[in-house]
């Protein structure tokens, strides 16, 4: 199942390699509410570059996937980026949309009405 969330950048973080087969890069938003909150994602293997064409500030969207795993007893949740674009600024319709690896959908918030929380 894939989440969507939009946010400002605030920290990009430099890719990481984990093993000879395996990269990884952290970066975090701030999300656009009431509340916001601070989230953690990060992109691996083949799509850690994709944060190069994004700077810090920018309002972005993304598509995510949750991974979970178990380590010493402990578990852990990853916040996974499948997508990311730009959210194109109404006043400039000239700035380039960027939408990276699949195509990014914003949910209807009329889809949720039926949540028992």
């Amino acid at each position: 199942m894939d989440y969507l969330v939009q946010g400002k950048i605030i920290k990009i973080g430099s890719t990481e390699q984990v093993t000879e087969k395996f990269k990884k890069r952290e970066f975090a938003i701030e999300t656009n509410e009431q509340y916001p909150q601070k989230l953690k994602l990060d992109l691996i293997n083949n799509n850690v570059d994709y944060l190069d064409e994004f700077n810090i500030g920018d309002d972005i969207k993304i598509s995510f996937t949750i991974r979970g795993n178990e380590y010493k007893d402990k578990i852990y949740i990853n916040l996974t980026a499948i997508a990311i674009g730009l959210i194109e600024d109404e006043s400039n319709p000239a700035k380039p949309k960027k939408v990276q690896a699949t195509k990014v959908e914003i949910i209807d918030n009329d889809d949720f009405d039926d949540l028992p929380f």
